[in-house]
């Protein structure tokens, strides 16, 4: 502490000295080409022009500029906003034909299938009219059983294969020439009334990037913190793309 008070002291002296030697420099007037770096300070210099052309000229300007910065940029382009790109979520599902259009899930919900000899492209169709494609057997299948969902795509069983198979390569096997044999023969089903199914999809999107000072300051590895962040700030998102939320 008694070493750092004697470099204050010291250097404090210094600088009294140096701040006393150019008073005194300016105080006896020293010729000009000695003293201009040490009495000699600059500032800017404002002119009025009084012209009524250029006057009219330099508020056009301004008006335009004005107009451009409030009515472009903030209310067209949303400049006011916070820009951040935005992640999405869509979950597909599937519902089967139900009377009135009922929930599924509901206890009190029955299922709306049509008989399946009233099909035409049954076989179980019982009337003279011929269908163009071919015919296949029917089989009524309830949405749980016609969709197979991924993460971001459903694909619905409309005509399906079933081939009974047995495994007949033993696993410690070093080769072999077929790993299952067909027990039965290949059959072919349509699902009734696949043309009558329901594709539902929910989707969401999250501002990613919107977060507290805290966590962007550290923008590696807090995507999903700033996602889950984000749905606590007011307000609501903003889309500079009007096809993004245009329906088809």
């Amino acid at each position: 502490a008694i070493i750092l008070t004697l470099l204050f002291a010291h250097g404090l002296a210094i600088i009294l000295t140096l701040l006393l030697a150019h008073a005194a420099a300016c105080r006896h007037r020293l010729p000009p080409h000695r003293t201009m770096g040490l009495c000699a300070y600059e500032t800017a210099k404002v002119v009025a022009i009084r012209d009524k052309r250029l006057a009219s000229l330099r508020y056009l300007f301004v008006v335009v500029i004005s107009a451009y910065v409030i009515i472009f940029e903030l209310l067209g382009s949303g400049g006011y906003l916070t820009v951040s790109p935005t992640v999405g979520v869509v979950r597909f599902s599937l519902q089967h034909p139900t009377l009135s259009e009922c929930d599924p899930s509901d206890l009190n919900c029955r299922n709306d299938f049509a008989p399946l000899n009233e099909l035409p492209y049954c076989q179980q169709y019982d009337s003279n009219d011929l269908y163009a494609g071919n015919i296949y057997p029917c089989e009524i299948y309830e949405s749980i059983n016609a969709q197979i969902v991924s993460e971001k795509s459903i694909a619905v069983i409309t005509r399906a294969s079933v081939i009974n198979q047995t495994q007949v390569c033993e696993a410690d096997a070093m080769t072999c020439q077929r790993t299952y044999s067909d027990e039965s023969e290949e059959h072919r089903f349509y699902t009734a009334q696949s043309e009558r199914f329901t594709i539902l999809f929910d989707h969401a999107v999250t501002a990613s990037h919107i977060c507290s000072g805290r966590h962007s300051r550290h923008p590696s590895g807090t995507h999903y913190t700033c996602s889950a962040e984000s749905s606590q700030f007011p307000g609501r998102l903003h889309s500079k793309d009007p096809e993004l939320c245009k329906l088809a």
